[in-house]
């Protein structure tokens, strides 16, 4: 086991040969029905008898049979290792070439990956020339190396220029031009980093080589944060977590609230929590702390933002208080009963069922009377009809709301 095992390449692989019975003489290992034997890559273990290949090749996948027996029975197990993505590699491609009109020339580049990448050319910049002096094809070798080729016939002057060869599949990109430049797309740590070597040679083959190291940088990626809604009340703590799931060190993390940098004083205090995570802590939150706070980690490959809203639920207060009022019957009156909080409180008024205060049914509203949104009522042309005690209401469900009980007096007919 595993009875399938995909792994990338560069990457060891490990098959475990579960037995039970007694005693077990031997154990061999197979690839493809032809034996493994041990070498600095392949390495058998016999307690428990493991089989683990080190830095996975192109030419390792295939389907593994171990075989344990004794002296009365032999049994045997099956298993399969695929090989994972590769983003291609460019193994060869040709070299500069000056020429005198006439003759005919062949270009080759040679790549290999999984999938198997297929091959674009270009001439300085631009797609090959749709001409029948030009035949581009590529094929696929029993090592599954992609090799393609550019054919050109009675070679002009006009087919002079700089001519690129692409290698490309799901996972990236590599290209190399006739000056000796290659160039990696889409590069990825496992696959792209490494030593690369460039050799040069001549007509009188003559070579010159140089190493270069390739680092391939990542930037930091966040795990996702929880928004903070409908969790804090004032008063309470909120402290928010930021953690880097991949990315090279050092990191440097900071915060913004609405845009606007945090600077770490009075009840925003930030900490430190190892080299991947910090964290942003606010001691006795208010309803000024609500808003949208985004952790910024960065290093040498770039920057990730992740914002996450934060909300403080409030109950109602007051801003403009129901008070006893009195007005002339005919005139237009206003009742205030305004009242922040959050979520927005809910504002009701509900009038006296007689002439004194104790029992309420809601208040109907009529043509002459308008509720506006901010709790306020209206009556237009005020009716004896209308006095009474009205009890106003503001509720969010957080704590026990306000309410007050006012009087409304109209004098006259």
């Amino acid at each position: 086991q595993p009875q399938v095992q995909t792994v990338d390449v560069d990457m060891d692989a490990q098959f475990q040969c579960i037995v039970s019975g007694h005693p077990v003489h031997d154990v061999n290992w197979l690839r493809d029905g032809k034996p493994i034997l041990r070498d600095n890559r392949v390495e058998i273990l016999t307690d428990p008898p493991r089989l683990i290949i080190k830095k996975v090749q192109k030419e390792d996948p295939g389907m593994y049979q171990c075989f344990v027996s004794n002296e009365w029975e032999q049994i045997q197990s099956t298993a399969e290792l695929q090989l994972g993505d590769a983003s291609p590699e460019l193994l060869y491609w040709f070299s500069e070439q000056t020429l005198q009109p006439g003759p005919t020339v062949s270009l080759k580049c040679v790549a290999t990956g999984n999938p198997l990448p297929q091959f674009t050319w270009s001439l300085d910049g631009f797609p090959i020339p749709d001409s029948s002096r030009f035949l581009v094809g590529q094929y696929v070798t029993i090592h599954d190396d992609v090799i393609s080729h550019v054919n050109i016939s009675n070679v002009k002057e006009e087919d002079g220029g700089e001519y690129t060869c692409t290698a490309q599949n799901a996972i990236g990109k590599q290209r190399a031009y006739n000056n000796g430049t290659l160039i990696i797309e889409q590069l990825q740590r496992l696959e792209d980093a490494g030593t690369y070597t460039c050799m040069a040679q001549n007509k009188q083959k003559q070579t010159s080589r140089r190493n270069v190291e390739i680092q391939v940088l990542v930037p930091p990626k966040i795990m996702p944060i929880q928004a903070m809604t409908n969790m804090l009340r004032e008063g309470m703590r909120a402290a928010i977590s930021c953690q880097i799931l991949e990315g090279d060190l050092p990191v440097s993390f900071r915060w913004e609230r609405n845009g606007k940098p945090l600077i770490g004083t009075g009840n925003e205090v930030f900490r430190r929590l190892d080299e991947y995570s910090a964290s942003l802590v606010i001691e006795h939150i208010s309803s000024d702390h609500s808003g949208n706070y985004t952790c910024i980690a960065s290093n040498v490959a770039g920057t990730e933002r992740f914002t996450v809203p934060l909300t403080v639920n409030v109950p109602p207060k007051w801003i403009l208080e129901p008070k006893d009022s009195s007005a002339q019957a005919g005139a237009d009156v206003l009742l205030h009963c305004q009242s922040s909080g959050y979520p927005t409180p809910t504002i009701t008024w509900k009038k006296a069922i007689g002439p004194t205060p104790g029992e309420y049914k809601d208040f109907l509203y009529e043509p002459t009377v308008q509720l506006f949104p901010n709790g306020t009522i209206f009556f237009k042309k005020i009716s004896k009809e209308s006095q009474g005690h009205f009890l106003c209401e503001a509720k969010n469900n957080i704590g026990s709301g306000v309410s007050k009980v006012i009087f409304l007096k109209v004098n006259g007919e």
